[in-house]
């Protein structure tokens, strides 16, 4: 093989089988000067011609004396890919050296340990940028509902996934993690580097020069950007990029302690906020209940004075009863049917047990009709007394009878007493004793 071409066009010919040789032999930085075209160049003809190209991290592992694999030659398509045709420049020998010499002494692009396998997040972003399309701009975006947020060239493709790649490691050593999150209803996702709950949307882009027409090659500049966006309030850097002297691989570092310290302070007033929530929601607890016990003494203070009041007039009626008594028995008062009297008194001292709330004997009822039985649909109610009835789920007036004071105070919601009061009136009305309901409930 000759170093550079010998004819006038400057392509030259060499044979596919030795084309494979010299790629596993030599790294293709050093091979595309000896041919005159540049590695990307040879690249494409490698693709052309169906020849396997050494892996990522390949060379590191030869050097290092680890054992490595080389992926076979595939058969030739047709007898014509069996010579394969480059076409480069013409250089002297001496620049040919030099250049290969260059190409020896490059410092690599990518990370130090090339032999590192990919991030399967990173891995998962270049298959998608290897097929992707590119844009208007000439670049190349993932999927973010799916992949990191990547837009960069071709041309930039392996070096901006191996740097988010070598950035994730480094932030998952520092406890953080790197996620693909997407909203509800939201096509698109975004690509978090967060801790815990909190974290930050972040992104690698390609630097474009605005100032030059979308068909300059020159415009896409090479140079990666890596963004921290969100939090417009907070102050800290958001933007990494390459410089003239310094490469985004010596900034992961400084980049990571950025990202901790700014998840950091969002920490701290997340767990203020929390703090604050606690504090406020104890305090409505501790009020809640404060005023369920008001409400709770109000209301025995109110069936208090009802049993006293009760056990008064249980008092006041005995007292009655026995001077009259004694006023009969000494003869001061004559009554006009003595048996109806002392029917009477036996009455009164039953009616005084009952009144009193120590005894709360019960009056013997007097025969009477049976009341009617309704159909709660045919009861005649007014639009808010129905409303309470139909809370009640009765299905008729005597399944209504049956409800107890507490299920009727329920069903009205800390209503007025004005239900009550008409439900009693209409259960009257079709023949049931309400006399004992309405003293058992003070609303009415």
């Amino acid at each position: 093989m000759s170093a550079y071409p010998n004819d006038r066009t400057g392509t030259q010919a060499v044979k596919r089988t030795a084309l494979y040789e010299q790629l596993w032999s030599v790294p293709a930085t050093q091979l595309a000067v000896q041919y005159g075209i540049s590695d990307v160049g040879l690249a494409k003809v490698c693709k052309r011609y169906r020849i396997p190209r050494p892996p990522r991290g390949y060379w590191a592992k030869l050097q290092a004396g680890k054992p490595v694999r080389r992926t076979p030659l595939p058969k030739a398509t047709s007898p014509d890919q069996e010579i394969v045709y480059m076409k480069g420049w013409r250089m002297p020998g001496k620049v040919v050296q030099a250049a290969i010499s260059d190409a020896q002494q490059k410092e690599p692009q990518v990370q130090t340990e090339i032999d590192v396998p990919l991030h399967p997040l990173a891995a998962a972003a270049r298959e998608q940028l290897v097929e992707a399309k590119p844009d208007h701009d000439s670049l190349v975006q993932t999927d973010r509902a799916i992949a990191l947020n990547i837009r960069v060239s071709p041309t930039c493709l392996d070096r901006a996934v191996t740097v988010f790649g070598t950035f994730i490691r480094a932030w998952e050593e520092r406890g953080g993690e790197v996620r693909i999150e997407v909203s509800e209803g939201a096509k698109s996702g975004v690509t978090m580097a967060a801790i815990g709950p909190d974290g930050l949307r972040v992104r690698i882009q390609e630097s474009l020069d605005e100032g030059k027409p979308l068909s300059d090659p020159s415009r896409r500049t090479g140079r990666l950007c890596f963004w921290i966006d969100g939090d417009p309030d907070r102050k800290f850097r958001r933007r990494w990029a390459d410089t003239k002297s310094q490469r985004f691989e010596r900034m992961v570092k400084p980049l990571v302690e950025t990202l901790l310290h700014v998840l950091q302070e969002k920490r701290t007033e997340r767990l203020d906020r929390e703090c604050v929530q606690r504090q406020e929601q104890r305090v409505e607890q501790r009020r809640d209940a404060q005023a369920a016990e008001d409400s709770r003494e109000f209301y025995w203070r109110q069936d208090l004075m009802v049993w006293v009041n009760r056990w008064h007039e249980a008092k006041r009626v005995r007292e009655y009863v026995d001077a009259l008594r004694e006023a009969v028995e000494s003869g001061q008062r004559q009554p006009q049917n003595e048996d109806a009297f002392q029917e009477w008194l036996a009455w009164a001292d039953r009616f005084a047990d009952s009144m009193d709330p120590m005894i709360n004997a019960p009056m013997e009822e007097a025969e009477q009709q049976a009341p009617e039985n309704l159909p709660v649909d045919q009861l005649d109610l007014t639009s808010e007394t129905r409303a309470v009835v139909e809370a009640l789920a009765v299905r008729d007036s005597t399944e209504l009878w049956g409800k107890s004071v507490d299920e009727v105070r329920k069903a009205c919601r800390g209503g007025s007493g004005r239900a009550w009061g008409e439900i009693l009136q209409v259960l009257e009305g079709l023949g049931y004793d309400v006399s004992k309901r309405r003293d058992d409930y003070y609303w009415y």
